[in-house]
């Protein structure tokens, strides 16, 4: 299937020679019913309804705005999506052994924290991981105290916008608290492209760290 080609932000409700591409793309990966009666140049409500699922299930943004990942993630071949499976099987064979009943898994590429007792999932939240040029590691350290609600700078633009005092009056009741844990917990940092939802649903994430490609040439390298 030919690529979706680049070009301006496609955005719900514009007109774009695009648009049709970007139908056919989500028809053939079933996020989307063939529409014999749609305007081909037109961005409808149905098509919005796709795009958003299509990003849900990639780890996306769900805004419906087709921009450079989402159009990265569109224009991912089959055999690329099969590759990227292997790696994160070849990951999660590194990592398995290391994910201890009791754990806190940091899930990079998808920006997660997430707190296992006895191997149940217990809570998770976002956390900020590295920018590409200045990368989360994976590794495997140790905790003892866990910072909630921590020191926040706040930006010039809502200084201006006379937004302060009612910041202030919310920080006072959330202040920065550090709860100390009665024993070390190992916390697992991991980087998968690829991973099953609670759901059962299978998301595909962009590989922002550029990090797949030397993996699969190993994997090909030793035969497997």
């Amino acid at each position: 299937m030919a690529p979706i080609a680049p070009g301006r932000l496609l955005r719900p409700g514009m007109r774009d020679a695009r648009v049709a591409q970007l139908a056919t793309r989500l028809v053939a990966g079933g996020y989307l019913d063939a529409r014999p009666g749609a305007e081909g140049d037109r961005y409808d409500p149905a098509l919005l309804d796709a795009v958003q699922r299509f990003q849900s299930r990639h780890g996306l943004q769900t805004d419906g705005l087709v921009g450079p990942a989402t159009l990265h993630a569109l224009n991912t071949s089959a055999a690329e999506r099969l590759d990227q499976l292997r790696v994160n099987l070849e990951r999660w064979r590194w990592l398995a052994g290391d994910i201890e009943a009791e754990t806190l898994l940091v899930d990079i590429a998808g920006g997660l924290l997430s707190y296992y007792r006895d191997h149940q999932l217990l809570w998770q939240g976002r956390t900020v991981v590295g920018r590409p040029d200045r990368q989360t590691p994976q590794l495997k350290p140790l905790v003892s105290r866990l910072p909630l609600n921590p020191t926040w700078s706040v930006p010039p633009t809502i200084l201006r916008e006379d937004k302060l005092p009612e910041i202030l009056r919310r920080l006072a009741s959330r202040r920065t608290q550090n709860y100390p844990i009665t024993r070390r917990l190992p916390i697992v940092m991991a980087y998968w492209t690829a991973q099953v939802a609670a759901d059962g649903a299978l998301i595909l994430r962009n590989d922002f760290y550029a990090r797949d490609a030397a993996l699969l040439a190993a994997l090909d390298q030793a035969g497997h």
